[in-house]
């Protein structure tokens, strides 16, 4: 079973602080289970910090001959504090109701609003023998926010198109750009050349160059971004470091950045392969860069929580774009890239990519990617050379991706012109050229058209034959369609009483109803926790399409 047929059951963890180092849990299945339990945090920050120093550093793990072993008991004591008792018996149960059907898979939705310093633990390395649970596309891990649900996946009619944005501005680190460039067009080698995936560089990564590259027609479905991330504790805010046009340090925050993004509605995706772009302040979870561009209606981020290699970055980012292009969703598509990551670099790194989701819509586009003409190159093809002349001069004999050695090319024989005999009938005239022998098919054509059509008319008229293709006869009725013009298609709707369900059955519910901008909001109550209390507006209200229905959700608490 391919990661794009697969369909996922969610089990939801949503954490809300209670004091300090301890979290009540609600735990929800998409089927309606629902329980609560309390989560404690079960490393100092101390512990955390030493663990990050020794594998989450690229310096430091070739030092660190135990770090496997290390990894797993890490994420073992992870998966042990949060899956206690009534919450380890819920996830248990929906495990074993995934596992049942081949299609199917369970997906683990980390909900940390109300527990933003949660987002600094490497959730994606938690264990239960014999694997790390985000390892697996059977069992993706993803993190989320209260947010609006995101839109509707659009269809993937064309290539995937990738924007491609690397930064090496003064005064930091110089980043080998050719390099770089050379890895992600490696990554993207197969799909390049299957002509299912463009991609494209910013010639200078500065803002302003972004915003004109954005502006224009043509979309962009993907933004990658290699370069210096930074967290500045005196803002407590994430940033990424681009240029200015001068090239110097451009420190451009989230919230900068999708201002400028907000309205590329075909953009599904960013991935920010630079430091600290997971990381978010312990006060606000929309702090950080991944989680700001969330709120700006991106539907995926994927950042990274620790240092990642050249190698791994390459091995990641092909086996995700490649499932994205034939149709996975993002969560399905990122479990075999961890696993690609563990092939081609080490398993010390499978844990360093965390997928942030806007909404629980994780499917990019409705679709895969078409296959394209063949290329047979790495890169997005050059404009074809001219046709070598018989002479042997013109376009050079350079090779190109498959390495074979230049040939000579053999111009085909012209093909013999087309000749009518001449009005004289001595010998023959000049082709007749395209277009009148166009003309003349044409006028023929119409010819007959006409002629059939008196010929009916004659049919119906003097002999009483039936012509379905003459207007008034029984069968050249038209059958009434029930569907409504355009322009006559209903653009409100009733809000549906959702009162008492679970939440996923509420937000389909709402779905089919017609509304699509639908927000989450917890409230105290004493009735069962994760089941809907209201919405806003009530059940029965008519109401747009596209205003904002809020479904107000209990907590548990009364």
């Amino acid at each position: 079973m391919t990661a794009s047929r697969l369909t996922f059951d969610d089990l939801e963890l949503r954490f809300d602080r209670e004091q300090e180092g301890t979290y009540r849990v609600v735990v929800t299945s998409s089927d309606g289970p629902a329980t609560t339990g309390t989560f404690s945090r079960p490393f100092t920050d101390e512990e955390l910090h030493a663990f990050v120093q020794r594998v989450g550093l690229v310096r430091s793990r070739s030092a660190n001959p135990d770090r496997d072993e290390e990894m797993r008991a890490f994420g073992a004591r992870l998966f042990d504090a949060v899956m206690t008792d009534r919450v380890g018996a819920l996830y248990e149960a929906a495990q074993s109701r995934a596992d049942a059907k081949d299609d199917r898979g369970m997906r683990l939705t980390l909900r940390l609003s109300g527990a933003p310093e949660l987002m600094r633990l490497p959730w994606e390395l938690m264990y239960r023998h014999p694997r790390f649970i985000a390892q697996s596309e059977r069992t993706p891990l993803v993190r989320t926010l209260d947010l609006p649900s995101a839109h509707k996946p659009p269809p993937l009619t064309g290539p995937l198109r990738i924007l491609g944005i690397i930064s090496h501005p003064s005064g930091y680190a110089q980043l080998d750009s050719e390099r770089e460039r050379r890895n992600l067009e490696e990554a993207l080698g197969p799909l390049l050349r299957s002509g299912r995936a463009e991609l494209t560089w910013l010639e200078r990564a500065t803002i302003a160059e972004l915003e004109q590259r954005i502006a224009q027609p043509d979309e962009v479905h993907v933004l990658h971004y290699i370069g210096h991330g930074a967290y500045d504790e005196k803002t407590d805010a994430g940033i990424l470091v681009l240029e200015t046009p001068q090239g110097r340090a451009d420190d451009v925050s989230g919230q900068r950045l999708g201002t400028m993004l907000q309205d590329e509605r075909s953009l599904r995706l960013v991935v920010l392969n630079s430091c600290e772009g997971a990381r978010t302040s312990i006060v606000d979870p929309f702090s950080g860069v991944a989680t700001r561009l969330l709120e700006f209606d991106i539907p995926a981020v994927v950042g990274m929580q620790f240092e990642i290699t050249d190698a791994a970055a390459i091995a990641f980012s092909r086996s995700l774009y490649t499932g994205i292009a034939n149709g996975a969703s993002i969560d399905a598509a990122i479990g075999p890239a961890r696993r690609a990551i563990d092939a081609a670099a080490s398993s010390s790194e499978i844990g360093t990519p965390v997928l942030f989701l806007r909404s629980k819509e994780t499917r990019l586009f409705d679709g895969a990617a078409p296959v394209g003409k063949e290329t047979g190159r790495d890169v997005p093809p050059a404009p074809s050379p001219p046709a070598p002349r018989p002479d042997g001069g013109g376009a050079g004999s350079g090779g190109s991706g498959g390495g074979s050695p230049p040939h000579e090319v053999t111009p085909p024989a012209p093909s013999p012109p087309v000749v009518r005999p001449s009005p004289d009938g001595g010998g023959t005239s000049q082709p007749v050229p395209g277009a009148v022998r166009a003309l003349w098919a044409l006028i023929a054509v119409l010819a007959v058209a006409v002629f059939a059509f008196f010929a009916s008319l004659v049919a119906q008229n003097v002999f009483g034959v039936d012509v379905p293709w003459i207007p008034g006869t029984g069968s050249s009725q038209v059958t009434p369609s029930d569907d409504a013009p355009p322009d006559q298609a209903p653009t409100e709707g009733t809000v549906p009483d959702v009162a008492g369900s679970a939440v996923d059955f509420a937000m389909s519910a709402l779905r089919d109803a017609g509304f699509d901008n639908v927000a989450v909001e917890y409230v105290d109550s004493a009735q069962t926790g994760n089941t809907v209390v209201a919405t806003d507006p009530p059940a029965g209200t008519t109401l747009g399409f596209d205003q904002l229905v809020t479904v107000q959700i209990s907590n548990g608490f009364g």
